[in-house]
């Protein structure tokens, strides 16, 4: 199956349906698309960690991971630079995030997911199972 990577395209900064990739193949390959014969990788782009909150997740110690993008321009937004600033190279990859949150089992009990806006993200809950997978709540 045709894979394409966006973590390696310099030119990609989104996983908004709209982004000229996803509509190219989409549109040159509608019934290869259609079958899920062609399928597009994205990464979950994080932008920032909190390594420690006893806020974030109510009775529980938590991590936070601050996703980049998003489809608002909120006037009262607290992550700007995660929405219209993005600093690819400051990007914190996904394997990093979960060797931390390996490392910390014993200490955290819980992750929160925020932004940026997580849910454009289109491998969101795969990244929630990974996760889950190393015994955390999610929120």
């Amino acid at each position: 199956m045709p894979l394409v990577d966006l973590a390696r395209d310099p030119t990609f900064t989104s996983v908004n349906p709209d982004n000229y990739l996803y509509v190219l193949t989409r549109d040159l390959f509608p019934r290869l698309w259609d079958s899920g014969q062609i399928q597009i990788k994205t990464i979950m782009q994080i932008g920032g960690l909190q390594k420690t909150s006893l806020i974030d997740y109510p009775g529980k110690v938590s991590g936070v991971i601050f996703t980049a993008g998003c489809n608002l321009r909120c006037g009262f937004c607290y992550n700007k630079e995660l929405v219209t600033e993005i600093d690819k190279k400051k990007l914190i990859p996904e394997s990093e995030i979960l060797s931390y949150f390996k490392k910390r089992s014993k200490i955290l009990d819980a992750v929160v997911i925020t932004g940026g806006e997580p849910t454009l993200h289109r491998d969101l809950s795969e990244f929630i199972e990974k996760i889950r997978a190393l015994g955390y709540l999610v929120k």
